[in-house]
């Protein structure tokens, strides 16, 4: 039987995770390299927003309930930002 699986392939872009629990975001982490995905983790929306190496084409996977700004209004402030 033929597999519709496909192999992700890196691309030049970064996959970052922002998440408050430290298990998802190594989880998430632990999966997303095995794929050969570079993978950057963030305690939270202001530490996220701090960091200078933010790279365009990026993935960001966001909790949405975090402490101090959620992940909503991260991605209003990246929209207001140009950062999409």
């Amino acid at each position: 039987m033929e597999s519709h699986h496909k192999r992700i392939r890196p691309s030049n872009g970064e996959v970052y995770i922002v998440d408050d629990d430290p298990e998802v975001r190594k989880t998430l982490r632990s999966i997303l390299t095995s794929h050969g995905l570079t993978i950057q983790t963030f305690d939270s929306a202001e530490s996220f927003l701090q960091t200078d190496q933010i790279s365009n084409p990026a993935c960001a996977i966001v909790d949405i309930k975090l402490p101090g700004m959620n992940g909503i209004d991260l991605q209003q402030q990246l929209h207001s930002n140009h950062t999409e």
